[in-house]
C-alpha cells in the first residue's frame, strides 16, 4: 500500500471577466491528486488530509478540523499563478499519534506534500513521525512542489525543504527547484549535492524529465501533446512514478 499524507483542499479556477470573478471549484491540492492517480491506476492507495469543519469539508470524507477552515488555492488562467487562502487553513494540522499508527505492515511507499513546511508545528509533527516511519523499514517519497507565498518574506524556507530532503528516499524536484535548493545552475553538479542513495527525479516541462540514482543520469524525452490544462501535471508524473516502482516489488 501507498500511504500518501499532505493537503487536501479546494482549487477555485477561473479568469477574470468585465467586473467580476468567473470561478468554478475543484478538490486538490498536490498529494491528494497524487493519491486520487495512483487510485485510477489501480494501486491500493490511501490518502490522509485534513479539511476544516465548514461548509466545503462536511461533504468531505477525510479528516475535520473543529476550529479551522478548508484551504483554498485560488488560481487564475489569465494571471498564471496560484494564491493560497490558509491563514486559519486546517492542511497542515496533523495529529502525531494518528499518524504514527496510521501505517500497517502492508504499507511499503509514504508519500508527503510540502505545504505544511510553512508551519513550525506542523513540520516538527512530520520530522517525528517520518522518524518513526524509517524505523519501520517503509520508502519515504517527497514532491518539493514550492511555493513562495505560504511562508513569511524573510524566513528561510530553503533550510526546510533541506531538512525534509535528508529523510526523503524518492524526491522529486522541478529543475528550477532543483537550482533553488542547491544554488547550482549545472543539473548534475546540483544532483550530486543528495545522497547518491535517493532517487532523484527532475522535471523540465516540455522537454522532458530525468531521473539520478547512483551517480547516474537518465533522460526521457517528453511525448508531444495538446494539453487540456497544466494544474496537477507534476502530480500525475509523481503518481506515475510511484506506481512504477511500487509494482517492481
Amino acid at each position: 500500500m501507498i500511504l500518501v499524507i499532505g493537503e487536501i483542499l479546494i482549487d477555485m479556477v477561473g479568469n477574470i471577466a468585465s467586473n467580476s470573478l468567473q470561478l468554478e471549484g475543484k478538490l486538490g491540492g498536490a498529494p491528494f491528486n497524487v493519491a486520487s492517480n495512483l487510485a485510477d491506476l489501480d494501486v491500493d492507495t490511501t490518502f490522509y488530509g485534513v479539511v476544516g469543519k465548514d461548509v466545503i469539508g462536511l461533504n468531505l470524507f477525510v479528516k475535520q478540523k473543529e476550529d479551522r477552515m478548508t484551504t483554498i488555492a485560488f488560481f487564475l488562467k489569465d494571471k498564471g499563478n496560484f494564491q493560497f487562502l490558509r491563514k486559519i487553513g486546517a492542511d497542515y494540522c496533523f495529529n502525531k499519534e494518528e499518524l504514527i499508527s496510521f501505517p500497517n505492515k502492508e504499507t511499503k511507499y509514504v508519500h508527503f506534500g510540502s505545504l505544511f513546511l510553512s508551519n513550525k508545528e506542523a513540520r516538527e509533527t512530520i520530522f517525528e513521525v517520518i522518524k518513526e516511519y524509517k524505523k519501520q523499514g517503509k520508502i519515504i517519497s517527497f514532491d518539493v512542489n514550492f511555493r513562495s507565498d505560504i511562508f513569511e518574506k524573510n524566513e528561510d524556507y530553503i533550510s526546510y525543504y533541506l531538512n525534509m530532503i535528508e529523510y526523503v528516499d524518492i524526491l522529486k524536484v522541478t529543475k528550477d527547484e532543483l537550482e533553488m535548493l542547491t544554488n547550482i545552475k549545472d543539473l548534475l553538479d546540483a544532483l550530486k549535492k543528495f545522497n547518491n542513495k535517493k532517487i532523484v527525479f527532475v522535471t523540465d516541462g516540455e522537454k522532458g524529465s530525468y531521473c539520478y540514482y547512483k551517480n547516474k543520469l537518465y533522460f526521457k524525452k517528453a511525448s508531444k501533446v495538446i494539453p487540456v490544462d497544466t494544474i496537477g501535471c507534476g502530480d500525475s508524473f509523481m503518481a506515475g512514478v510511484l506506481s512504477y516502482l511500487y509494482n517492481l516489488n
